[in-house]
């Protein structure tokens, strides 16, 4: 896995994290404590104050793993989704565009699929195991 950059001269660094963070799918753990609200501009400026801005790696649950490099922003996994996100903020402008949204909801669905799959799996090993356990 290499590193990605993907540049965003003509952004700030609070609209690209809101829309990162906007475009991230949450759990329905996540969901429980953290509410699925989305992040404003305003809210990025004031999580980025607090910050080191050298690394991001979760908000509120949510999956971001970037690290700002002047005008650039690095991924190690999400280069094709960051570089999606950054194209759709510059086209529309909203840091929470129905593209954006469809993004977020996409990400929830393969959550929710994925849990779906693990709990499938734990079933067959209990029952493969209580079959074992009767013979």
């Amino acid at each position: 896995m290499g590193r990605h950059f993907v540049s965003f001269n003509e952004l700030s660094r609070a609209k690209v994290l809101a829309t990162l963070y906007n475009a991230a799918g949450s759990n329905r753990l996540i969901y429980k404590y953290y509410g699925d609200e989305p992040m404003t501009e305003a809210e990025a400026e004031k999580y980025l104050a607090g910050s080191n801005n050298q690394f991001i790696d979760y908000i509120n649950g949510r999956l971001i793993r970037v690290s700002f490099r002047g005008n650039k922003i690095m991924s190690v996994y999400g280069y094709m989704k960051i570089s999606k996100v950054i194209k759709e903020l510059r086209q529309s402008g909203d840091v929470n565009s129905p593209v954006i949204k469809s993004m977020s909801r996409r990400a929830k669905v393969a959550l929710a699929n994925k849990k779906k799959r693990t709990d499938e799996m734990a079933e067959l090993i209990k029952s493969i195991n209580m079959d074992f356990i009767k013979a």
